[in-house]
C-alpha cells in the first residue's frame, strides 16, 4: 500500500463515523421540558424522566434550479465608433423607467437610471434628452425630472464629446406620466 492510500482511507472512515454519528443524534430526537420558573425547554438531550419526545416532520428541502443564460438587453446599442480615436459603447441605456411604463406621481416626478459600459471616457460626458429636447446632464447612475406634464414622454441618452457632437445614443424609452389630482372632501349640504 502506498503513502496515500495509507492515508486516505483512515480519513474517510472518520469522515464518514462522524457523518454517521450526526445523522444519529438528530434521529434521537428532541425533547420538550420545562424548568424551574414553567418555561418551555427544548433540547436533543433528555434533562430528565419528566421530559416528552417531540416529533419534527420531514425538513424542507427544494431541487437546484439551473438559472437559464440571461439574454441581451433589448436597449442596449452596439458599439458603433465615430471616429478613430473614439471607442463604441457596449452598454448605452435606460434602464428606469422601463419602456412603456406608466409613471404616477402628482408632482411630476421622473427617476431615470441608466447603464453605460464601459465607463465614459474622459472626454465624453451624458445628456438625457426629454421628447427630443435636452433635459440635463446625468450623472453616471441617474438624473432626476421634475414637474413632467401629464401624458406620453420619450427619453432618451446620449453619449457627447467635449464639443457637443453626439457620439452614441440608446433606444429611446416611451413613458406615460400620470398626476392624480388629490380628492377634495365632500362637504354636507347645509340645513
Amino acid at each position: 500500500m502506498n503513502a496515500p492510500a495509507a492515508i486516505v482511507r483512515p480519513l474517510l472512515i472518520v469522515l464518514a463515523l462522524a457523518a454517521s454519528a450526526g445523522s444519529q443524534a438528530a434521529d434521537e430526537g428532541i425533547y420538550r421540558s420545562r424548568d424551574a420558573q414553567g418555561n418551555v425547554i427544548f433540547s436533543d438531550r433528555k434533562p430528565d424522566e419528566s421530559a416528552e419526545a417531540v416529533r419534527l416532520p420531514p425538513t424542507n428541502t427544494m431541487p437546484e434550479v439551473a438559472v437559464p443564460p440571461q439574454p441581451q438587453d433589448a436597449t442596449a446599442v452596439p458599439a458603433a465608433p465615430a471616429d478613430d480615436e473614439a471607442v463604441g459603447y457596449r452598454t448605452l441605456a435606460i434602464t428606469t423607467p422601463l419602456d412603456g411604463e406608466t409613471i404616477v406621481n402628482p408632482a411630476g416626478y421622473v427617476a431615470v437610471a441608466v447603464a453605460v459600459d464601459p465607463p465614459l471616457q474622459e472626454r465624453h460626458s451624458l445628456r438625457l434628452l426629454l421628447d427630443g429636447e435636452p433635459a440635463g446632464v446625468a450623472q453616471q447612475g441617474a438624473l432626476e425630472l421634475q414637474g413632467l406634464v401629464r401624458g406620453e414622454h420619450t427619453l432618451q441618452l446620449l453619449v457627447v464629446d467635449d464639443a457637443g457632437n453626439r457620439v452614441q445614443e440608446s433606444a429611446a424609452v416611451t413613458v406615460q406620466v400620470h398626476r392624480p389630482v388629490p380628492r377634495r372632501p365632500i362637504r354636507a349640504a347645509p340645513d
